[in-house]
């Protein structure tokens, strides 16, 4: 009998507690004023790297922008 495994990857665009960062045209990334996503759960904005909602205990579905 087969068995599956299904990975499933929390990313920052579907979960609620994320927006997008503050970018400003022209202005490489190291000077950037925020990163491409931030996370504002805390009611800070904390920027988020490519990998940190992998593991997130707060990560949660976005059901507006789910659909």
């Amino acid at each position: 009998m087969a068995k599956i495994a299904v990975a499933t990857q929390q990313t920052a665009w579907e979960c609620k507690w994320s927006r997008p960062g503050f970018r400003l045209a022209g202005i490489q990334e190291p000077l950037q004023p925020e990163s491409v996503w931030v996370c504002v759960r805390t009611g800070q904005r904390r920027k988020l790297s490519e990998h940190t909602c992998d593991h997130c205990p707060y990560w949660e579905v976005d059901e507006f922008r789910k659909n």
